[in-house]
């Protein structure tokens, strides 16, 4: 937990999930996600800085992906590409 009584690079370096002034700065930086998704990224990463914009940036390389591969497949989303299954053709007799 960040404690704003001690000022200082521990401050500097560590997020406190519950300031809401904190999670803003990272929605500044980082505008393609939600404050929901930076507050589950400071859960995920953990409450220092730096792993916090390294989690964020891998995360928005995978968000390029499936964006780019939306594109590329009409449309498709990520699990309809994954779970793609090729369908038999089926013969009809004449």
């Amino acid at each position: 937990m960040d404690n704003k009584k001690f000022i200082g690079w521990k401050d500097r370096i560590q997020v406190d999930l519950k300031d809401h002034s904190e999670v803003e700065y990272f929605h500044s930086k980082h505008s393609l996600f939600s404050h929901q998704e930076i507050k589950d990224a400071i859960k995920i990463a953990g409450p220092f800085r730096q792993k916090v914009h390294d989690y964020l940036n891998e995360r928005m390389k995978f968000k390029a992906f499936q964006h780019r591969a939306a594109g590329l497949f009409g449309g498709m989303g990520m699990s309809s590409l994954f779970n793609f299954v090729p369908q038999k053709k089926v013969e009809t007799k004449k």
